[in-house]
């Protein structure tokens, strides 16, 4: 084996509503976690929601859940094949003593579905494991691809043991109705938080938010562990983002009243890692007398002056013609997301580079 060389992998549950967007979220994080991790490789199970990745160490399978916003459940694999090496896989684990349960994945074939979780205990039992049904040290999930041709037989099957779930219903408690300042329109917790992911700012690094409203992605940003700084043009919701950030028990950097045209010649500690913001749009939105084009114009103009070489610009669009295919000093990286916001309107998640001087 290669040194260094990713050797230890996870299986990964992505959120079924953007899987584009879950799927390069899953990338994002690995990088961050480790340069050297691989990009996620579809499987055949879970109606092709589940993706691996391999890390070149197991430090980072342990933060990955912790981390992730558009995913539900990362798992280590135990093994691949047929119901048969399932079994004997079990056997082996049971060698452990721990207590452990074993679920089936949806999609099985429904007549496997309900016997395979005994075949399999009764596996980990003959090895020496315990079951328990309630609280078990060790959490395994069966994943039962049918076969075309034969709806009650198994094409493929694996076995995973479950390392961590991702926080989301912790996340859903930072929406905007849980905050004591909130507006009508603000960025849902779970879309800031991917969106601060496809950042790839280093662990403890520094992200700038220069429309903060009222702090969707500097709470998603500290919660991740990075230095935040913030700017809007509207002290309300200056005032309103340091409540928040302060109710949430977390201190940015900085948070300060400012038009994005002025910022890089005021803010001390540039340049950041990264930046992530939601420009404003519409007639809700406060611009401070300007154009909400003019502003983005402005905002990405301003760009290489605030963000590192190589540092990573995330935004949402109404528009994705707004964002101009060419834009001095930035270079468009990905391919452009669509995530519906809510029932009438589509934004689109953009990530743009900062070219190396």
């Amino acid at each position: 084996m290669t040194l260094g060389a990713p050797s230890v992998p996870v299986w990964v549950e992505l959120s079924g509503e953007n899987l584009a967007l879950a799927e390069l979220e899953l990338f994002s994080c690995g990088q961050v976690l480790d340069p050297l991790s691989t990009p996620p490789r579809s499987l055949p199970w879970g109606n092709g929601r589940f993706r691996e990745v391999s890390f070149s160490r197991a430090g980072p399978t342990a933060l990955l859940s912790s981390r992730l916003a558009f995913a539900h459940r990362v798992l280590r694999p135990i093994a691949e094949g047929s119901l048969d090496t399932l079994v004997d896989a079990m056997v082996l684990e049971g060698g452990s003593g721990a207590s452990g349960r074993v679920r089936v994945a949806p999609g099985a074939p429904p007549s496997l579905a309900s016997r395979v979780p005994g075949l399999l205990g009764h596996a980990f039992l003959q090895g020496g494991g315990r079951v328990d049904l309630d609280a078990p040290d060790r959490d395994f999930l069966a994943f039962l691809s049918p076969t075309p041709s034969d709806p009650d037989g198994a094409a493929e099957a694996g076995l995973a043991e479950l390392l961590g779930e991702v926080p989301r219903s912790e996340v859903e408690l930072r929406r905007s109705k849980h905050r004591p300042f909130r507006k009508p329109v603000t960025l849902p917790p779970r879309l800031a938080r991917a969106m601060v992911n496809l950042a790839e700012a280093p662990l403890g690094g520094t992200v700038l938010d220069p429309f903060c409203g009222t702090g969707s992605i500097l709470l998603e940003a500290s919660h991740l562990g990075y230095r935040v700084t913030g700017a809007d043009v509207d002290a309300e919701m200056v005032r309103g983002t340091l409540q928040n950030l302060s109710a949430a028990g977390l201190a940015p950097e900085r948070v300060v009243q400012r038009r994005v045209s002025e910022l890089a010649d005021q803010l001390e500690g540039v340049p950041f890692d990264a930046a992530v913001f939601d420009p404003p749009y519409g007639r809700a939105s406060t611009t401070g007398g300007e154009g909400s084009s003019e502003v983005l114009r402005q905002a990405l103009q301003a760009m290489p002056r605030m963000v590192r070489p190589g540092g990573h610009v995330v935004l949402l669009v109404s528009d994705p013609e707004g964002v101009p295919a060419k834009i001095q000093g930035l270079r468009r990286e990905t391919l452009m997301l669509a995530e519906r916001v809510h029932r009438s309107l589509t934004r689109w998640v953009v990530v743009l580079t900062v070219a190396d001087a």
